[in-house]
């Protein structure tokens, strides 16, 4: 059986080497899988949102961006290292970006998710609505979570 990897989350710079592990990590699993590199739009885009990582012995192996929309945010690119799969850090990275949204006081969180991975938010609370749309040719659903006590998702 493998070992749980030690792992701790924080919040990370943009620029800083952490970022650029976070940055290999969503190449490696979101983009290349589909042949798309990283653009300029999206490192743009970057600027705009706060970046968690999963650590597990100085290296990154999850992260995870939350951008401000007003009184929610939206969760983006949420990736996990292959080899650390199905042992909670998806789980404990969402948990960390809800908390520091809730810190921050934001009340909704949204995320697009692939349709593979709704059973994994649905498991994190999320609430899909909606159609399927297709986002860079991949099929995704609108999800959605309250932050605060008496708000429906």
């Amino acid at each position: 059986m493998t070992a749980e990897p030690v792992v701790s989350c924080c919040e990370i710079e943009i620029g800083s080497p952490l970022f650029e592990g976070e940055l290999r990590l969503r190449d490696e699993v979101l983009r290349k899988p589909l042949g798309r590199p990283s653009s300029a739009g999206e490192r743009e885009r970057d600027l705009l949102g706060r970046h968690f990582v999963a650590l597990a012995s100085n290296e990154v192996i999850g992260c995870i961006g939350l951008y401000p929309e007003g009184a929610a945010a939206r969760l983006r690119h949420l990736a996990v290292a292959p080899r650390v799969r199905r042992k909670g850090v998806g789980r404990r990275l969402v948990a960390f970006a809800e908390s520091s949204g809730a810190e921050a006081r934001v009340a909704r969180l949204e995320v697009e998710a692939r349709t593979d991975a709704l059973p994994f938010y649905e498991a994190c609370g999320y609430v899909a609505e909606g159609d399927v749309f297709i986002r860079h040719g991949v099929p995704h659903r609108l999800m959605r979570k309250s932050l605060t006590q008496g708000e429906g998702a």
